[in-house]
């Protein structure tokens, strides 16, 4: 197998492979440039299939990481490896690893979920009707904006999302900004004339995928998230796609998605570290640093 470098790669045949092949949204190069701050494709030897891998460098050292907005890692096209060995070959260019693959397993401890929703499972349940019973008063409408949505993010979910903050609203930006209308949807919650929040969609490969979104506070109360949802699903549903809904294993995330019907999908998570010693000591007290400083 052989890790070919972004900068080496046509990117254009890449994600045409990668729609013939029926891979996710999160294989293709605009995705991976927007959030990843590097990565590369391991190759198979014949180069009938491979596997996009984000990397950063730290220290010097190569860390195979899940990104922001980026869920997980999938083979893409044929002659696939027996998962060991791929994770040896992983392990030989990345010497540490905290990342997700995209594999077919059991669900386990050393596993992650996703929520999925097809038209024959969408059920919501009672909490989902009430919420939606209240939300009678708002209309949804298309229109791109970005820049609202954004701070509204910002003001809504930065304060009690740890991983919500200036650096990743940065990344998200950039992300939305790589896709045109032929991928990327933005719902707008409405009451009357006063815009109330809006949510991002990516379609891609018959799956419309959840990407971000809020609602203001008031419009939280009053089930504002619910009707923008209801409406992503039965937009997906128009367009003959599988809703996923960017998946959680947050328990409460958790709880909302499958209130609507969706079904838990696993995925692997990889971790490793075989860094140099003196690479894990330096790890190693920075963390506790961080730690002290945040206390």
């Amino acid at each position: 197998m052989q890790l070919i470098q972004s900068e080496s790669i046509d990117k254009q045949a890449w994600d045409e492979f990668v729609l013939n092949s029926r891979g996710t949204v999160f294989a293709l190069s605009a995705y991976l440039d927007a959030t990843a701050d590097q990565w590369a494709i391991l190759y198979n030897s014949d180069c009938s299939g491979g596997m996009v891998c984000p990397f950063a460098k730290k220290l010097g050292v190569r860390v195979l990481y899940a990104p922001f907005f980026h869920r997980y890692s999938e083979w893409i096209g044929e002659n696939a490896p027996s998962l060991e060995e791929l994770e040896n070959e992983l392990k030989r260019h990345f010497p540490v690893a905290d990342a997700n693959m995209k594999w077919e397993i059991e669900l386990s401890d050393q596993s992650k979920v996703h929520q999925e929703l097809t038209q024959s499972d969408f059920k919501p349940n009672q909490q989902v009707k009430r919420m939606l019973k209240k939300a009678v008063v708002y209309s949804v409408e298309t229109e791109f904006r970005k820049t609202e949505l954004l701070d509204l993010l910002k003001h809504e979910l930065s304060p009690r999302i740890a991983g919500i903050d200036d650096h990743s609203l940065q990344l998200l930006d950039q992300l939305v900004s790589r896709f045109d209308t032929t991928y990327l949807v933005q719902l707008n919650l409405h009451q009357e004339t006063e815009w109330k929040g809006a949510l991002w969609l990516l379609k891609f490969n018959h799956r419309v995928l959840y990407l971000k979104g809020t609602v203001a506070s008031d419009a939280k109360k009053n089930g504002g998230m619910y009707r923008l949802m209801e409406q992503a699903i039965n937009w997906a549903f128009e367009q003959e796609c599988v809703f996923d809904f960017g998946g959680s294993n947050a328990t409460g995330v958790r709880q909302f998605n499958t209130n609507w019907g969706g079904k838990d999908v696993p995925y692997l998570h990889l971790q490793w570290n075989n860094a140099p010693l003196w690479w894990k000591m330096l790890k190693s007290l920075r963390q506790t640093w961080k730690n002290k400083s945040s206390s």
